[in-house]
């Protein structure tokens, strides 16, 4: 399946948290970003749930970004349009090393 790059129209950020000692030497935590890229994007299932007497939903999506040597893991959070994503899997498309898919799931803070 061809990939059409100007449907990677949507800017990302992929991050993972880290630590830092402030000016107590106490560790604080710190957002690095590991890779900042453009990206497709693509809503899988959206499902609404109901728990603890809260209307909950989830959305899961893909996201679709050239592939990079960079290691991408399932500890960092994807940043999109003001939104934080969880990483659920992450695919070499196709086996080609050409593109990324990223499976998430959308993080309610």
């Amino acid at each position: 399946m061809q990939v059409n790059p100007g449907e990677l129209n949507k800017r990302i950020e992929i991050y993972c948290m880290d630590s830092e000692d402030d000016d107590e030497e106490f560790p604080v935590p710190v957002k690095k970003t590991v890779r900042s890229t453009w990206a497709s994007f693509k809503r899988t299932s959206g499902t609404e749930k109901f728990r603890s007497g809260k209307d909950m939903s989830e959305v899961q999506c893909r996201f679709l970004a050239r592939h990079t040597l960079r290691e991408l893991n399932t500890d960092m959070k994807i940043l999109y349009d003001g939104a934080t994503y969880e990483i659920l899997y992450i695919n070499d498309y196709e086996d080609s090393h050409r593109y990324d898919e990223i499976w998430c799931r959308k993080v309610e803070w």
